[in-house]
């Protein structure tokens, strides 16, 4: 199976995909800036069943889900690898 990650640069890219490889899964990098219709090929493309996303980009990927065969989906925040004040400080934020 594969498992679409769309993250910019934040700790939780790595432990997404480290996770996913230790699972056996195969990892599909997708750009967190890229359109609908360029998420919608790309996660048609690759066959994703899941997507590990920034909740900022949660909008575009509720508007793409629909066109694709993604049934499970995970939401990183970013202040989720944070202190619980400090994380709840910058989820609070951005």
């Amino acid at each position: 199976d594969r498992i679409a990650v769309q993250m910019p640069n934040l700790l939780q890219y790595p432990i997404a995909v480290f996770g996913a490889m230790r699972a056996g899964l195969i990892v599909v990098n997708t750009n967190p800036l890229y359109t609908a219709r360029e998420m919608r090929h790309q996660f048609k493309d690759s066959g994703a069943k899941a997507l590990v996303y920034l909740n900022m980009f949660g909008k575009l990927v509720q508007e793409v889900l629909p066109d694709t065969a993604i049934e499970h989906l995970i939401e990183v925040k970013m202040g989720d690898m944070q202190s619980a004040a400090k994380g709840w400080l910058v989820n609070i934020i951005v």
